[in-house]
């Protein structure tokens, strides 16, 4: 797999959307509306940085009922961090743990792009840690053999570790699963989701160039 030929960010949250040339465009542009309307819906319930964990549970809870069917759900442990060394090596760790090593790559230059690996860097020599701003996800898609696509959730969540007396560590926390988007199954939702997001003229999805993000860079 090379590198997608369209990403996006999705709403006004982190939350990065990767086509692989594979996807049909039919199918990029159900998928879009699921991605921003599970996201709005979760939003309107949780807030995403605030409460990253209840946030994903309504969100996932979205995708699973407009079309997109879980093939496996991983919920790792938290993962202390005591160094930059520690956030880089255990993110693309987690991350591997449910992709290739390409959509792994995609989302170690997410954590870059979106600000988050500054962030640790500054932390660790002794600045603050925006809280408000750990939480990430990247959502990859391409095609499988059954003709449908694969769509991959990897969401990061990095926060202080406030229980460490005198040490300055991190906490990371990853929910990552893959799913088969089933344009059958949305069918028939297709029409309320968008209808509703209709209704919502401030959410839209910008796409970027993905050479310019230099998401697979090492």
């Amino acid at each position: 797999m090379s590198a997608p030929d369209f990403v996006a960010r999705v709403g006004e949250l982190d939350s990065l959307l990767a086509f692989y040339a594979s996807v049909p465009t039919e199918y990029r542009d159900d998928i879009q509306d699921v991605l921003l309307y599970a996201q709005l819906f979760a939003s309107h319930l949780n807030d995403f940085q605030g409460q990253w964990h209840n946030w994903m549970h309504y969100y996932r809870d979205r995708l699973e009922s407009h079309g997109f069917v879980r093939q496996n759900l991983v919920i790792k442990d938290a993962v202390l961090l005591s160094s930059v060394s520690d956030f880089e090596t255990a993110s693309f760790r987690l991350a591997s743990s449910v992709a290739s090593a390409e959509v792994s790559a995609l989302v170690r230059g997410a954590v870059r792009w979106l600000g988050i690996r500054d962030m640790a860097t500054a932390y660790f020599r002794g600045g603050g840690f925006s809280e408000s701003r750990g939480s990430m996800q990247i959502v990859p898609c391409e095609m499988t053999n059954d003709g449908l696509p694969s769509v991959m959730l990897c969401a990061l969540r990095v926060g202080v570790d406030h229980g460490s007396a005198g040490m300055r560590r991190l906490v990371l926390h990853f929910k990552g699963g893959s799913y088969r988007f089933e344009p059958q199954r949305y069918a028939a939702r297709r029409a309320s989701v968008q209808g509703y997001l209709a209704d919502k003229s401030h959410a839209v999805i910008r796409a970027f160039d993905p050479s310019e993000l230099g998401l697979l860079a090492p």
